[in-house]
């Protein structure tokens, strides 16, 4: 879908997990400044882990290229 191999992939995870956790503290998903609540991830979540997330980042920005 991404046009990644697994390994290509899973190189950038820890990153994209370090770089979400720390804008997700201070923002929301909309952008803006967060104030009461924290970020929690539910079980039911459609994108409940980091790697779900990345993939889904990564296949919108592949699909959705200008050539």
């Amino acid at each position: 879908m991404t046009g990644l191999t697994a390994n290509e992939f899973h190189a950038p995870v820890p990153f994209f997990h370090a770089a979400f956790e720390a804008y997700i503290e201070h923002r929301t998903i909309d952008g803006y400044v967060r104030r009461y609540c924290r970020y929690v991830s539910h079980a039911n979540s459609p994108l409940p882990t980091t790697e779900d997330k990345l993939l889904f980042i990564l296949t919108c920005l592949k699909q959705n290229q200008r050539k």
